[in-house]
């Protein structure tokens, strides 16, 4: 899928996916900060939706709807505090 830059796609219930003109960072300011979190640059999630943390050569993802996301190197630490304190 090409998407332009100001351009976000929402992945919805279901795996519905959905193309919105707005920025993602205009979307950020707009959702419950103690139920979403910015993994990356590209990608906010739910933290309800994750299913695991993965681990691989020094990277870390989360599986979310049967594929793996990356976490930037900056976020992890922030990410795993607040998957820890979900518990």
């Amino acid at each position: 899928m090409f998407v332009c830059k100001g351009f976000t796609v929402l992945v919805l219930r279901g795996g519905v996916q959905d193309v919105v003109d707005i920025p993602l960072f205009r979307i950020e300011k707009e959702l419950d900060r103690h139920a979403f979190f910015r993994i990356h640059k590209s990608y906010i999630v739910n933290l309800e939706k994750v299913k695991e943390l993965e681990v691989n050569d020094c990277k870390v993802g989360i599986r979310m709807n049967g594929q793996t996301l990356p976490v930037s190197r900056r976020r992890k630490r922030a990410l795993l505090k607040v998957l820890g304190s979900r518990k």
